[in-house]
């Protein structure tokens, strides 16, 4: 084994080099779960022998899926959640407080406070989240002390609630109407598209304005394909399904054109007799790939508006029930009786 160690980053580490066969007698070195574990402390010992500084173990309240997504600059619902449960703190004096300051925000209970561990879900999750799994500052105990803390707040005698009649898909909506509504695919994803930035964290300061459904807050992953589409919607004019569906037919035809003709080239490249011939025909060939990437990109982000259109109705469709309903704008139904 060689142990070697890392000195041009800013993190100093060390890398361990195993001759995975020994030398000696022959046997194979059958890497197991703990053998990691064994080797970081024959390391942090000698580290702390020689008074050299250790990085101390602690819970990773994350998995790896979240990790890279994160990593990416995007927000998980995780995420989206802890930001949720900490404004929360800042405001509750009461596990019941609590409760229904994330009710306002559109989450539900699967198991409340009265269980030693809660954990609340939003519509399209595919499972509940233990509040206690968000952090250390997260678990039932701490959440308690911090309540009782907030109680010795003046300014948190009087129970301060989220702004319940959220609305800001009403108003855009109202706004276009106002200035000449025009139901077409552009405008879908100029709706939606302004409804995910109000969900940004450098926007989310006027608090009444933000959008009620976490799961309309989750689609902030994909802020940028979004507006990838939009913008090809609105370069190209594409205001209706139909023009949509005939622009991928005309890049598909062309996309195939184009590659029967790079493929007549390449068999031509068999067949050729001098360096000059090979070289030509090459280049011809690298012409036409430079010309069939950018097209199959747009195809690419063509096909994918068509998947995201009903997903995009769906999700609108959600918050505007939300916002009609926490806004008292939902009739009842009336009793009816015959005599």
């Amino acid at each position: 084994m060689v142990v070697t160690t890392h000195l041009n980053t800013d993190n100093i580490h060390n890398h361990f080099v195993i001759n995975s066969v020994s030398f000696v007698d022959g046997k194979k070195f059958r890497n197991g779960i703990g053998d990691r574990l064994e080797l970081r402390k024959i390391s942090d010992a000698i580290c702390a022998a020689r008074n050299k500084s250790v990085i101390q173990s602690h819970k990773f309240y994350s998995n790896k899926k979240e990790y890279w997504i994160r990593n990416s600059g995007k927000v998980t619902h995780r995420d989206m959640l802890r930001r949720d449960v900490d404004e929360a703190l800042s405001k509750c004096c009461s596990f019941k407080e609590i409760e229904y300051y994330l009710k306002t925000l559109g989450y539900r209970f699967e198991r409340d406070f009265y269980y030693d561990h809660p954990s609340v879900y939003a519509e399209g999750w595919k499972r509940a989240v233990r509040i206690s799994s968000l952090g250390e500052r997260h678990s039932k105990e701490r959440i308690r002390e911090q309540c009782r803390e907030n109680q010795r707040k003046p300014e948190l005698y009087a129970f301060v609630t989220p702004a319940w009649k959220r609305r800001p898909l009403l108003v855009l909506e109202r706004e276009r109407y106002i200035s000449g509504w025009d139901d077409t695919i552009i405008v879908l994803f100029e709706l939606f598209i302004e409804l995910l930035k109000i969900c940004i964290v450098g926007n989310t300061q006027e608090y009444d304005n933000r959008p009620v459904s976490p799961m309309m807050r989750a689609e902030m992953r994909k802020l940028d394909q979004y507006i990838e589409e939009y913008n090809l919607l609105c370069d190209n004019n594409l205001n209706s399904p139909k023009k949509l569906l005939s622009f991928q037919e005309n890049l598909s035809s062309r996309i195939s054109e184009l590659e029967q003709e790079r493929y007549a080239l390449r068999l031509k490249l068999r067949r050729v007799k001098t360096p000059e011939e090979d070289a030509a025909l090459k280049v011809q060939a690298k012409e036409l790939t430079k010309q069939i990437t950018p097209l199959r990109k747009e195809l690419k982000v063509a096909l994918r508006i068509e998947e995201h259109i009903p997903r995009i109705k769906e999700l609108l469709d959600a918050e505007r029930n939300i916002e009609l309903k926490h806004n008292g704008l939902v009739k009842k139904k009336e009793r009816g009786y015959e005599r």
